[in-house]
């Protein structure tokens, strides 16, 4: 399966796709090698999830062309694995567009239920099934972080970057673990459907 983790920019994607990765390895117990766990950075101008799982270092200033959006695509496609997560850009345009292509389905993830609809009509365009919404919220919003897998619907608090950075053990609040714990076993029963 190819999921990938859609919204606007600065909303918590590539946090969610790390914190995944590692809850996925070191808390369900699922082995990187036994069931092909990877992931792909789709957008070309950051690697923000790259430079936390893997410490690569940070890119930002790579412009976007149609041969390398295209070469990306084809890299997506050609990925096999059990499951590939990817982060996609934070804009809604012919690039994402192409990118999200080969995607089986998508996870959105906004600061808002208004900001999670344009993501979800891209997903209807693209005939891709919406695994689950979440909105993301900032520590001091006095809103706990949960997933409900009967709604496919959740909230994820206080997703930084630095609490999720490999080597370092997650830093993410107690509720926010388990939440995205939650939603890495919704995850695994889709692709072991």
């Amino acid at each position: 399966m190819r999921l990938v983790v859609v919204g606007p920019s600065h909303s918590g994607k590539s946090t969610t796709v790390v914190a995944l990765l590692r809850l996925m390895a070191d808390r369900l117990g699922i082995q990187w090698g036994t069931y092909e766990l990877r992931f792909i950075t789709l957008d070309l101008t950051d690697n923000t999830a790259g430079h936390l799982a893997r410490g690569e270092p940070r890119r930002r200033e790579v412009e976007w062309t149609s041969e390398r959006v295209e070469a990306r695509a084809l890299e997506f496609e050609k990925t096999v694995a059990t499951l590939v997560l990817a982060d996609a850009p934070g804009k809604i345009d012919e690039h994402t567009r192409r990118l999200l292509r080969p995607a089986d389905a998508v996870l959105l993830i906004a600061p808002s239920e208004d900001a999670l609809r344009p993501w979800e009509e891209l997903a209807h365009e693209l005939s891709l099934p919406v695994l689950g919404r979440i909105v993301s919220v900032t520590l001091g919003s006095g809103t706990k972080s949960h997933w409900d897998p009967a709604t496919r619907r959740g909230i994820l608090r206080g997703l930084d970057p630095s609490a999720v950075a490999v080597p370092h053990p997650l830093a993410l609040p107690a509720d926010t673990q388990a939440a995205l714990i939650e939603l890495a076993r919704t995850i695994w029963e889709d692709v072991a459907g």
